[in-house]
């Protein structure tokens, strides 16, 4: 019985946000419970790949049309496929305008037919319209941190329709930390931002005053023009020949353990997230994390001191203070206690939450 349907833009290919996703399809379709994904044709532009959906059931949702009959079209053809899948019980939905979307294509429909949100950036990030959406369309949301939850509520949501489930799966790996790496070296992995999200300009700029023999990996990529202003910084600032670039890599942590080897620490110095997996993932191979303290998401995984440092990011100068500390001292915990303090988050316990949700009443 194929009860599930995932609804979404078509990702691009190259997130933590992929990642999840398939892993929680896979996970359902293993069980045979995995409807299919039903990707919005009006996302298709952005898309670099479709490699990481890897056989699952993507489900031919239409072409583009006019913009004034995008929304029109999808709840229509929405519709039409839901009226032939009498299978289908639950939707979750990947962003707060498909869950209004999908909301207006169940309507009158004679199925019973929950509608769950499953949102993976910051709540805030989203237009008040949007925020609406959420409350009022879906009767539960999986909220991917504490701080999301914690967020809908204050937006209306009843607590007891917020399930916090946070947003990783990872297995259980080989350490690939180093205690007396030399020179010291510090791993930065995902989307290569100057001075958006991911704030790679306080990172550069820290790094400066960081008065320690140390190299800086970074794996991941950016577009063009924060991929420039980001090399054009490091140059100004006299450290780029301490900045390695390895660019997106399909298997990243693979790619770690080869080509750079043992790591001090990962660092993430964030404005926001929603949850950043990659902090989950370093610390399941023993490496401690430097992380700004943003919404939302870091202060549920690392457990400052003892696993990984937080800062505040209003205080300046936190991350300089944190990276002298991660290099004279480093954490409380080491290699196997560091991976020990990640037990919530490793795919046993995350896929039993994950079935209580989506399949506790089609099993």
């Amino acid at each position: 019985m194929r009860s599930v349907l995932i609804v979404g833009d078509h990702l691009s290919g190259r997130g933590g946000m992929e990642t999840i996703v398939f892993k929680v399809a896979k996970h359902l379709n293993d069980l045979n419970e995995f409807a299919g994904f039903y990707f919005d044709p009006r996302s298709q532009d952005g898309v670099i790949s479709s490699d990481w959906v890897q056989g699952l059931h993507v489900i031919p949702s239409g072409n583009k049309t006019a913009k004034v009959f995008r929304s029109f079209a999808f709840v229509y053809r929405l519709r039409k496929f839901l009226k032939q899948e009498q299978s289908i019980k639950k939707i979750v939905c990947l962003t707060p305008v498909h869950c209004h979307l999908v909301a207006k294509a169940c309507k009158d429909l004679h199925q019973r037919i929950e509608i769950i949100s499953w949102i993976h950036f910051s709540i805030d990030t989203f237009r008040d319209r949007e925020k609406h959406y959420l409350v009022e369309s879906c009767s539960r949301h999986l909220a991917i941190s504490s701080g999301i939850k914690k967020r809908l509520i204050e937006l209306g949501v009843p607590e007891n329709r917020c399930i916090t489930i946070y947003n990783c799966t990872v297995s259980h790996t080989e350490t690939l930390s180093g205690l007396n790496c030399e020179p010291f070296t510090i791993l930065f992995m995902g989307r290569v931002e100057f001075n958006g999200a991911k704030n790679l300009q306080v990172l550069f700029e820290t790094l400066k005053k960081f008065n320690q023999n140390w190299h800086l990996h970074i794996v991941g990529t950016g577009t063009p023009v924060d991929e420039k202003k980001c090399r054009e910084l490091c140059q100004n600032l006299g450290i780029a020949k301490k900045i390695f670039w390895h660019g997106w890599q399909s298997s990243p942590w693979a790619y770690v353990r080869k080509m750079i080897g043992a790591v001090n620490c990962l660092v993430l110095c964030s404005r926001y997230e929603g949850f950043p997996m990659v902090l989950v993932e370093a610390l399941s191979y023993g490496i401690p994390c430097i992380s700004s303290d943003c919404p939302t998401g870091p202060s549920d995984i690392i457990e400052n001191g003892e696993n990984g440092l937080l800062y505040d990011c209003a205080d300046k100068t936190g991350l300089l203070t944190c990276l002298e500390k991660m290099y004279k001292q480093g954490v409380a915990l080491r290699d196997e206690g560091i991976k020990g303090s990640i037990k919530k988050f490793y795919e046993e316990s995350y896929f039993k939450l994950i079935d209580g949700v989506l399949l506790e009443s089609e099993r």
